[in-house]
């Protein structure tokens, strides 16, 4: 069992070359692709050798053991790559990896040309947690993977492991029809203490990261460089705020938060990614949403999310963590404790400042939703980052006309004084008079372009 806590969280760089199958420095030794199951919507293909540290395990279809014809004796495998089929198109792009051998998942979004981008942050979808006087407990050692498909479940993916003698863990992951533009992945899991464990103390950490429910593995090597996977934050709280603040590049080494931000069932925590980043473009944002949590032997009651910036700046190494804590986890948890936990993760195409329902486009919608930021600082229960296109910590009407110069339709300003107000209408009515109000961009002014300034100004666009 190799040493816990001392691993790179999660592949990167030229380790996820060789996850794509792509020969780029990958690991000594030959890689096995083996296509096991392909009933014409997804193909499911196990992988060897594919940069993953830990031990392959044995993967079972159905209850049969996976056995490449083509190999001398019982195969082992390290993750299944699937191939998968938006319903209704013929493209059938990488849309999610399934690290079995770790329990790692690493989704990526398919796009309606019909390709997915890269792949990014990464989500451990089993519990991780710090013993009193030891290093993080980060993974399980997996003993096997068991897929079963058809039914209500159209592909599940059940891991078993164990966490030395003290744990042990079953994870089930289901994965629904890819959509264009959104993946998603239904993530279960049982944990049961198979000894007492004792925790740190409140002082040493318990209650800010000694346990964590669930992980995001990602990078933030640098904001300036371009050389990250997610750069925001948001999290919504008890209460049903959401609050989205920029990673800032001055933590290294440290905690984002002094102690977890509250959350609860319910409610959801993400990993935001821009498209200015120049590491592997067009990987996704990730949320999570809590569906529930259950213990028995131990009750779960306050929760929250906390992350952590190591200080390095090699884009191999996952050096921003964001999960999410048992903050009243207690001092020991007793032998026979079970933690029963339900997840809902969604990967969605990254998204720009400015475009605050991240829905791809920068509109009046946004400009709508700015306006209702006014004066809100990082400090604000509803803060959102994105609306703070200059970054200077609070929004303000420099950043409303920064989103008006970036829009992706026109926006009703029409004198451009950096605001739409009753002038911009009169302004427009005589160009309109005039012939000369082509707002729409047609080549022709005419009553679409009436229509569709009037639109745009009772939007406040």
């Amino acid at each position: 069992m190799q040493a816990r806590g001392t691993r790179r969280s999660a592949l990167g760089g030229e380790v996820l070359a060789c996850v794509l199958g792509v020969s780029m420095g990958c690991a000594a030794g030959a890689q096995q692709t083996y296509n096991f199951f392909d009933n014409g919507e997804v193909a499911l293909i196990a992988k060897t050798n594919a940069g993953v540290q830990e031990p392959s395990i044995p993967l079972y279809l159905g209850g049969v053991r996976v056995n490449d014809p083509m190999t001398v004796g019982a195969d082992a495998f390290d993750l299944i790559d699937f191939q998968d089929r938006v319903p209704g198109t013929s493209s059938y792009p990488l849309t999610m990896a399934d690290i079995i051998a770790n329990g790692y998942i690493r989704p990526l979004v398919q796009r309606s040309d019909g390709l997915t981008g890269a792949i990014g942050t990464s989500i451990v979808t089993g519990p991780s947690f710090r013993p009193q006087f030891q290093v993080l407990d980060i993974i399980p050692d997996m003993t096997r993977a068991d897929v079963t498909t058809g039914g209500s479940v159209r592909v599940e993916v059940q891991g078993t492991g164990s966490y030395g003698s003290r744990a042990t863990l079953v994870c089930r992951r289901a994965y629904p029809d890819p959509e264009i533009g959104r993946t998603v992945a239904l993530i279960e899991y049982t944990w049961t203490a198979t000894q007492n464990i004792t925790m740190p103390s409140v002082a040493s950490g318990r209650g800010n990261d000694a346990f964590r429910f669930v992980m995001f593995s990602s990078m933030l090597a640098s904001t300036a460089g371009g050389v990250y996977d997610a750069r925001y934050i948001g999290v919504t709280d008890t209460l049903g705020r959401r609050r989205t603040l920029e990673v800032s590049d001055e933590i290294r080494n440290g905690y984002l938060f002094a102690t977890p931000r509250a959350t609860g069932v319910g409610r959801a925590f993400a990993l935001l990614k821009d498209n200015a980043a120049t590491w592997n473009p067009g990987s996704p944002s990730i949320e999570i949403e809590v569906v529930s949590i259950s213990g028995t032997g131990a009750s779960v009651g306050a929760i929250g999310v906390q992350g952590y910036r190591a200080d390095t700046t090699d884009p191999n190494d996952d050096s921003l963590s964001v999960w999410l804590e048992w903050m009243d986890v207690p001092a020991v948890i007793a032998v026979g404790t079970t933690l029963s936990v339900s997840l809902r993760v969604i990967a969605a195409p990254a998204t720009d400042p400015g475009d605050l329902n991240h829905d791809g486009a920068r509109d009046c919608v946004d400009v709508g939703l700015l306006d209702g930021q006014m004066g809100r600082m990082p400090s604000d229960a509803l803060f959102d980052a994105y609306a703070d296109l200059d970054r200077d910590g609070v929004v303000t009407m420099n950043d409303r006309a920064m989103l008006l110069g970036s829009l992706d339709e026109v926006s009703s300003d029409f004198n451009m004084s950096g605001e739409s107000n009753s002038q911009d209408f009169f302004d427009f009515l005589n160009a309109f008079f005039v012939g000369e109000a082509d707002f729409n961009g047609s080549g022709a002014t005419d009553s679409q372009d009436l229509f569709d300034f009037v639109s745009a100004f009772f939007l406040g666009c």
